[in-house]
C-alpha cells in the first residue's frame, strides 16, 4: 500500500530544496503588510537583562552600516511587527532582530539593523542604494531575540526563520513605514501560516525566560535554539543543547513552557535538582517500565516542568517588560 505523508508542506519543501541558498529562501516567508505606523510615544527601553554585558549601563543607538556603492540615500525604516493567535488577536513580536536590506542584482546589501520593542515597534536608520536608482528595500524580522539572547527558532540548530516585507523598489524617500503581521493560525491545520506558529514559539520562549530570569536573581539563562518542526517535543542537554517542538504544538504554550522548565532545572538551578533518566515516557511508563528509582526521578522531572510552565503563565512573579 501507499502511506500518505503527514508532514506539513513547509517541511516537505525544505527537504526538496537542493542547495543551502534554496533552503534559506524557504525559511523566510512574506508577511501581511498592515501599514501600521510606529507610535510616536513608543518607549525606547530594552529590559536590562536583554542588553549585552558591555551595554548594561547605557544602550547606544545602532549606527547604519556604510554602503558598498557610491550612490546612497539615508532612510529611516519604522513600523510594528505582530503575530496572530488562533482567535485572530494580534500580539507584538517583542525584542526580535530586524534587518533592512537592499536587494541588489549582485546580492543583498545590509542597510541597517536593530530590534523591536515591547510593543513590536522598531525604528532603524539605514543607508544604501543602487547605482543610478534608489535601493530596493526589504525589511525582515527574525525569529530570534536581540543580542543573541533567550532563543532562536529554526528548522535546525544553526538556522533562523524570518518574516519579510515585499520589495520596495527604487525607494527614493527619507522615511519608510513597513508593518507586518501573520495570518491567523488554525488549530489542527498543516497548511496554515507558518509565520504565526514560528513567532508564537519565540514569544513563549521570551516569556518563560523572563520568569526564569527573575527566579534566578535577574540572571538570564543562556540562549537555546528551538528546532521546529520536530516529530516529538523534547529538551536535549547534549551539546549543543536544544529544544524541539512539533508544528502542532507551536500554539500550545503549555508544551513550550514544559520543555523550557526542563532546561531551567538542568542548567539554571543553583543545586542539582533534576536527575531524570530521560527518554520516551507517558503517563503509564515511569515505574512499571523503569523501576521505582528511575521512575520516581522521571516523574519528579516531568512534574517540575509542568509546574513551572503553569506557574509562569497563571501567576508570573512580575512583568519584566514594563
Amino acid at each position: 500500500g501507499v502511506t500518505a505523508s503527514m508532514e506539513d508542506f513547509s517541511t516537505m519543501d525544505l527537504k526538496r530544496a537542493k542547495t543551502p541558498a534554496e533552503q534559506n529562501q524557504l525559511r523566510g516567508l512574506q508577511g501581511i503588510e498592515t501599514h501600521k505606523p510606529a507610535s510616536s510615544g513608543t518607549s525606547t527601553d530594552v529590559p536590562h537583562f536583554l542588553l549585552p554585558s558591555d551595554k548594561k549601563d547605557k544602550q547606544a543607538p545602532a549606527a547604519g552600516p556604510e554602503s558598498r556603492v557610491g550612490d546612497t540615500i539615508s532612510v529611516r525604516a519604522s513600523g510594528v511587527m505582530t503575530y496572530k493567535d488562533s482567535a485572530g488577536t494580534e500580539h507584538p513580536i517583542r525584542f526580535a532582530k530586524v534587518k533592512v536590506y537592499d536587494a541588489d542584482l549582485i546580492g543583498e546589501e545590509l542597510m541597517g539593523e536593530g530590534n523591536t520593542l515591547a510593543d513590536g515597534s522598531y525604528s532603524i536608520a539605514c543607508s544604501g542604494g543602487d547605482i543610478g536608482s534608489g535601493p530596493d528595500i526589504i525589511v525582515r524580522v527574525y525569529c530570534a531575540i536581540m543580542n543573541d539572547a533567550v532563543a532562536s527558532v529554526g528548522d535546525a540548530i544553526n538556522t533562523v526563520y524570518y518574516m519579510q516585507s515585499a520589495e520596495n523598489t527604487d525607494f527614493a524617500g527619507s522615511a519608510l513605514t513597513v508593518s507586518l503581521t501573520t495570518g491567523t493560525p488554525v488549530p489542527g491545520s498543516t497548511t496554515d501560516d507558518d509565520n504565526a506558529r514560528r513567532f508564537s514559539v519565540l514569544d513563549a520562549m521570551l516569556q518563560f525566560a523572563a520568569e526564569a530570569c527573575f527566579l534566578r536573581n535577574y540572571n538570564l539563562m543562556p540562549k537555546i535554539p528551538v528546532i521546529m518542526p520536530r516529530s516529538t517535543a523534547f529538551y536535549s542537554n547534549e551539546s549543543p543543547e536544544s529544544i524541539g517542538i512539533l508544528r502542532a504544538d507551536c500554539l500550545d504554550w503549555d508544551v513550550i513552557g514544559h520543555e523550557y522548565g526542563h532546561y531551567l532545572a538542568i542548567r539554571g538551578a543553583s543545586t542539582d535538582i533534576d536527575n531524570s533518566p530521560g527518554g520516551f515516557h507517558d503517563g503509564n511508563s515511569t515505574i512499571p517500565s523503569r523501576g521505582k528509582e528511575k521512575g520516581v526521578l522521571l516523574a519528579w522531572s516531568e512534574g517540575w516542568a509542568t509546574f513551572y510552565e503553569i506557574m509562569a503563565q497563571i501567576k508570573p512573579t512580575q512583568n519584566l517588560f514594563e
